[in-house]
């Protein structure tokens, strides 16, 4: 190598020491964003984010991941219809009372228990405060919708896929943006057929997580958000 030559690898060797404090800070006030301004987020700043998303942990550093990155408005409204449409057909089948309901109800916790776990009692209360709202948008008027798709080849695609979006929304945090993972989305998407193949959900790949991604419409401070104590089983 000549001398001052500088790699890609040699200014990411680690340093120590690093400042544990920013770190910290970073992490304890991320918080998911739910109100986004209209501002466009620049497509060289979703690159950075989503490389910075692609170097979370995987087994094996399988990596069994890929990003599609949603900004047409037109098909955001198409997302957002289908996932509203779910929620209300969800909501007929645990919430209504006739014998064809409790049929319905049955049938999914037999064959979608993932579908059946997901109806708990916040989930439930979280539905119902959607659907009163008219046209509600579950997608939180984000200008950018980020899916995480897995491949069905890797048995551990979906802990690895959860990890980068762990690792994107801090690097969203850290750059001034806010984001929500939307897990509504996740969980309707899929039903519907003609917008998993134009969106590439199927087959060798499935849908592991959805992310809305904005400016936020207000400062937060960098408030903390209160945590329980958390519970913490010592073996020694």
């Amino acid at each position: 190598m000549k001398v001052g030559q500088n790699t890609e690898k040699e200014s990411l060797r680690p340093f120590y020491p690093y400042n544990t404090e920013e770190i910290e800070r970073l992490i304890k006030t991320r918080r998911s964003v739910r109100l986004f301004k209209k501002d466009d987020v620049p497509d060289e700043l979703v690159e950075r984010l989503i490389d910075l998303a692609h170097w979370a942990p995987s087994g094996m550093n399988a990596q069994p991941w890929k990003f599609v990155v949603i900004k047409n408005r037109g098909l955001l409204e198409e997302i957002r219809r289908a996932t509203v449409k779910g929620l209300e057909l969800t909501m007929k089948v645990f919430t209504k009372r006739q014998p064809h309901w409790r049929l319905m109800k049955l049938l999914v916790r037999l064959l979608k228990p993932s579908m059946y776990r997901i109806m708990d009692p916040r989930a439930m209360q979280g539905s119902r405060a959607l659907l009163e709202v008219p046209k509600t948008d579950v997608l939180l008027k984000a200008p950018v919708l980020i899916l995480a798709l897995g491949n069905n080849g890797s048995s551990t695609a979906l802990e690895d896929c959860s990890a980068a979006t762990q690792n994107l929304a801090l690097a969203a945090h850290a750059h001034g943006l806010g984001s929500c993972w939307v897990g509504f989305v996740e969980k309707f998407l899929p039903m519907n057929r003609r917008l998993c193949k134009r969106l590439g959900i199927g087959g060798e790949w499935f849908l592991a997580t959805v992310t809305a991604l904005g400016y936020p419409t207000m400062d937060y401070g960098r408030k903390l958000i209160e945590r329980d104590p958390a519970e913490i089983v010592w073996i020694r």
